[in-house]
Order: structure tokens, then C-alpha cells, then sequence
């Protein structure tokens, strides 16, 4: 839980120096229809960069960070009731899915949900 907090805190604090870079004259911040960009000609304008890909990178390894120990006592079975925990995801490339997940049973979720997703892509593309 506390490389979550992390994550988040690193993200933060990245766009904070973004503001106070922006504010101070060494960056610029602009916004392209929807897409907010940043640019400047100074190399240390940078660092709020760096550090908020850092953020995503420890917000994206976070849930595996723990589930190694969890599945070491799969043999065993859960006394105090807690449901067992999965995570994930589809990642779509045009109409091409790329899903993964931490069990089967998520898997075959997720599969059903791109299966969706890919027929209104083509209802709301062809219609």
C-alpha cells in the first residue's frame, strides 16, 4: 500500500515543480485541444518530467509488489473468510486487445468485455 502512496506523492510533487517552473519563467505549460504539454530550452526543467514518469513506473509495479508473497501459500486455505484479490486489464491497440490479468477467471473477463468493446468500435465506426 505504501508504494501507492508513493507513486501518487512523486506524481504530485512533479507537477508542483511543473507550477513552479512554469511560474518562475524556466518552462512554458500550454494545452493542444485536450492534451496539456510543456516545454523549455533550460535542461534542468526536466527533473519535474522524470520525476513523474518515476511515479507512474511505481504506480504501475505496485500491485505486483505484493503478490508474490500472497501466492506462496496457495495450499492453504483462507480462514478468515477475505476474498482472494485480482487485478487486470486490456490495452487497446486499434481493435486489437492485449489483456492480462492475475487469474483465469479474470482473464476470461476481461476477454468478454474487449469482445464488447471491439463490436461497438465497429457498430459506431461502420454505422
Amino acid at each position: 500500500m505504501k508504494y501507492f502512496a508513493v507513486g501518487f506523492s512523486l506524481i504530485l510533487f512533479g507537477i508542483v515543480l511543473l507550477v513552479v517552473f512554469s511560474l518562475l519563467g524556466l518552462a512554458s505549460v500550454g494545452l493542444f485541444i485536450i492534451f496539456p504539454f510543456f516545454f523549455s530550452t533550460n535542461p534542468i526543467s526536466a527533473i519535474p518530467i522524470i520525476i513523474i514518469i518515476f511515479g507512474f513506473l511505481i504506480l504501475f509495479f505496485a500491485p505486483f509488489s505484493g503478490s508474490i508473497e500472497r501466492n506462496e501459500d496457495r495450499s492453504e486455505p483462507n480462514l478468515r473468510g477475505e476474498s482472494k484479490k485480482s487485478f487486470g486489464g486490456i490495452i487497446m491497440i486499434g481493435p486489437v486487445p492485449i489483456i492480462f490479468g492475475s487469474s483465469r477467471k479474470m482473464v476470461y473477463a476481461l476477454i468478454g468485455v474487449a469482445v464488447v468493446i471491439i463490436i461497438l468500435i465497429f457498430v459506431f465506426y461502420y454505422l
